[in-house]
């Protein structure tokens, strides 16, 4: 397998250059993948941050109230004498042409606050179609005829407040299929409306009361039939509900006894399980009549709406569905160009790691770059983190050997103490399987049925069996010696001391230290005989001349023996002794590694290879720099 690396290392300038501008690209768009996985979740903080650069947007609409302005400040002073005045309502013209052809957000049109404009003024001026209205409204001999101050009470009443209504038009929600929603755009309407008129006249317009007939059965129809529903927004319906129903319900009705602060703390955490029991329908009645109003100023009424409420209906929306069922994302058309750049580089790399190592396919360049196909797949966008991250640290724009390492010594010593220990666990059950099945046994000491096949030509059994034998008279008898003469001696004085004949012998004189040297000879002779008479008779064995009959007598003593020995091994009790010995070692030995590598931390050994590796690395002499003398 050639070394990724290695093949980085070699690359020309040029190519590294183009893959540190791919490996950027992919980090854009993973950012615009990261952006449209979170638009919809997020979308309130983006709508607010909109109503806050609304404060400082300078709009046609705003330029065009502001030419409103002059020309309504300029009747007040000269009527419509003033030269000033032709001049502004051509602007105005001009300006309502411009106006009425703006499409800034064009899912809105047949409903928005500019088509509600259009049709206000096709109904005030009598014409066929809005350009048509705006020319004539603002016409001298228009204004001559009707008065300048009725038409202009008409445009602050009725045209002024849908000019500056806030529409959400997010420049994303395009791509997701979102819209506002009618429903809630058509109340927010009504209460700027309402505003404007108690701003006017007060509670005296005779306009006042429809509006708030038309607003609490909004009101109902919004909680009944759930306007939030389709964006799967029911958690905010409920909020506005609740905070509906604590500002009316909280004037009227006690709250429940106990301690202030838990009740504070539910109040502000969970408001619905003090006020569940209250109707949040007979709350907005409440709230939308001329009574409250009256009683509670319905300058801190719409205070608190505008606060507590305007917010949550402005982020309700309503997302179109596509043919497939399935909500409309239109991310794919800005995707579709970062994935072609993405199988151009996946082709183009491949191809050049075919021409680098001939040996390669195409087909196994490709998955040798397996994670660049991530970057191709349509769905399960988030995995693209996996080659941003790689590419980055091919490009060294990121570096990565931190996360590499901890890679290591987590999945690496982990995996290789639970590897060990299943392999140790499963070896020791298998041989004490064979053990206690006596399968063991058998194969030792019953002749093999089946053919044996012999790989070197070499009798395994033979040759060890001939070495422990050397290994036994050769070394082992003559270290203990020493030993074997004491306890031979020991033997022999109680021996001859519980016997009469030596107690007797004892008594003779001159016999009392002869019987003791003739013991101790005796002793010595033995010992010799038993550790230093096997060796000789060894050593006689190997390194005398070729003897037929002594090689012929000495395999039939080894046959003898073994087969006496395996006698006497099967031995029922025997056998049962040695398996259940052997059984009882084995198990001791897995609970005991068991408990060993349970004791162990795998970043001991991870620490301690990383050690050994640095040391080696530090031993290996470069070229060049040998030392001299």
């Amino acid at each position: 397998m050639p070394s990724k690396k290695r093949d980085r290392e070699n690359l020309p300038p040029g190519l590294r250059l183009l893959e540190k501008l791919v490996a950027i690209i992919a980090l854009v768009n993973l950012v615009l993948v990261l952006f449209d996985l979170s638009y919809v979740p997020g979308r309130d903080f983006y709508l607010r941050g909109d109503l806050f650069l609304e404060q400082f947007r300078t709009t046609k609409r705003e330029k065009y109230l502001a030419k409103v302005d002059r020309l309504q400040a300029l009747l007040q002073e000269n009527g419509l004498d003033d030269p000033q005045v032709e001049p502004l309502l051509a602007e105005l013209r001009e300006q309502s042409i411009q106006l009425v052809d703006e499409e800034r957000f064009r899912v809105t049109g047949s409903y928005g606050a500019l088509e509600e404009i259009k049709s206000r003024m096709e109904r005030e001026m009598g014409a066929e179609n809005a350009p048509q209205a705006f020319l004539a409204f603002w016409n001298r001999e228009y204004l001559n005829a009707v008065g300048w101050r009725q038409a202009m009470d008409f445009f602050n009443r009725d045209i002024r407040f849908l000019m500056t209504f806030y529409e959400p038009q997010l420049f994303y929600d395009a791509v997701k299929g979102i819209e506002p929603y009618r429903d809630t755009q058509a109340y927010l309407q009504l209460v700027d409306s309402l505003t404007v008129e108690l701003q006017r006249d007060g509670l005296r317009s005779d306009r006042v009361e429809p509006l708030l007939g038309q607003l609490r059965e909004r009101s109902t129809a919004m909680i009944n039939q759930n306007f939030f529903e389709r964006a799967h927004k029911n958690g905010t319906l409920e909020e506005i509900k609740n905070n509906m129903r604590r500002h009316i319900y909280s004037r009227t009705e006690k709250r429940p006894q106990g301690p202030r602060f838990i009740l504070d703390v539910i109040e502000l955490l969970a408001p619905e399980v003090l006020w569940a029991d209250k109707s949040s329908t007979g709350a907005f009645r409440t709230f939308w009549s001329q009574e409250n109003f009256q009683a509670n100023g319905w300058e801190n009424e719409l205070a608190f709406f505008n606060e507590e409420i305007r917010f949550a209906m402005q982020s309700n929306y309503f997302r179109h569905y596509g043919i497939a069922n399935e909500y409309i994302d239109r991310f794919w058309l800005i995707d579709i160009f970062f994935m072609a750049i993405f199988l151009v580089d996946l082709l183009f790399r491949s191809w050049l790691i075919v021409r680098r190592h001939p040996n390669m396919t195409l087909e196994g360049a490709i998955l040798w770059r397996w994670y660049d196909l991530i970057l191709l797949i349509p769905f399960w966008r988030w995995l693209r983190v996996i080659p941003v991250v790689i590419r980055l640290n091919e490009a060294n724009i990121l570096n990565i050997e931190w996360v590499q390492k901890q890679a290591r010594l987590g999945f690496v010593a982990n995996f290789a103490k639970e590897l060990t220990e299943v392999v140790v666990v499963q070896t020791i059950n298998q041989m004490k399987g064979s053990v206690e099945s006596g399968q063991l046994s058998r194969s030792l000491l019953e002749p093999a049925e089946k053919e044996y096949i012999n790989i070197n030509d070499i009798n395994e059994v033979q040759a060890i069996s001939n070495r422990l034998l050397e290994i036994t008279v050769c070394r082992v008898l003559p270290e203990v010696q020493p030993d074997l003469q004491a306890l031979l001696s020991h033997q022999m004085e109680n021996t001859m001391k519980s016997s009469e004949l030596y107690q007797r012998i004892q008594q003779l004189p001159g016999f009392g230290d002869l019987s003791h040297q003739m013991a101790e000879q005796l002793v010595k002779r033995v010992s010799r005989l038993v550790t230093e008479g096997p060796e000789n008779a060894y050593e006689a064995i190997v390194h005398a001349p070729p003897d037929p009959v002594g090689e012929k007598l000495t395999q039939q003593l080894v046959e003898h023996f073994g087969s006496a020995l395996r006698k006497e091994l099967r031995r029922e009790d025997t056998i049962g002794e040695f398996e259940y010995l052997l059984a009882s070692l084995l198990e001791e030995i897995k609970v005991n590694y068991v408990q060993q590598m349970e004791e162990s931390d795998p970043e001991d050994l991870f620490e301690e290879t990383e050690a050994l590796r640095k040391r080696a690395s530090s031993n290996i002499k470069l070229p060049g720099k040998e030392n001299r003398g």
